[in-house]
């Protein structure tokens, strides 16, 4: 999670390389390299950022809930995701649009939004330590580890009793 942020706030990267080649040359095929370059990286990172923060949470949802309510649960998890896509994109043109009017310039208006959206992913990252450790274990797995914890512990305690 920690890398997301960074990666993150390199998205504007291939916007200056943009500029830097077009200032520099004209924009000439040859200096164009580096902004499809960092542009591939910088969304083959966003991807696989995406999708292995997308796998935990869903496994997350399916351990907090017994077996009968995961569907319920599921749908219920993926009618937000379905939700904050559509509202995200939306929100986001309308931002664009509100401050492409105020006449910021892009460099300013994009290093704000990246500063924001790194900021919310700390507060997450701040949030996973909060997590009660029994999500890691199964809704209906957690009645017979406790009860194997117990048993063990009564047998260790038997032991020393004994000796």
């Amino acid at each position: 999670m920690i890398i997301f942020i960074p990666v993150i706030m390199s998205c504007p990267l291939p916007h200056y390389f943009g500029e830097l080649a077009y200032n520099s040359s004209r924009m000439m095929p040859s200096s164009s390299w580096l902004v499809w370059t960092s542009l591939i990286i910088n969304l083959g990172l966003r991807g696989i950022m995406s999708t292995s923060i997308y796998t935990p949470i869903m496994m997350f949802i399916n351990n907090s809930v017994p077996k009968t309510f995961m569907g319920r649960a599921n749908g219920v998890g993926q009618s937000f995701v379905a939700l904050t896509r559509t509202i995200g994109p939306a929100s986001g043109g309308i931002l664009w649009s509100l401050f492409s009017r105020i006449a910021l310039e892009f460099h300013y208006f994009t290093l704000y939004i990246f500063l924001f959206i790194s900021f919310c992913a700390f507060i997450i990252l701040l949030a996973t330590r909060f997590y009660h450790p029994d999500i890691e274990i199964p809704y209906d797995h957690r009645e017979d580890i406790e009860e194997t914890k117990t048993k063990t512990k009564t047998k260790s305690k038997s032991k020393v009793v004994s000796s």
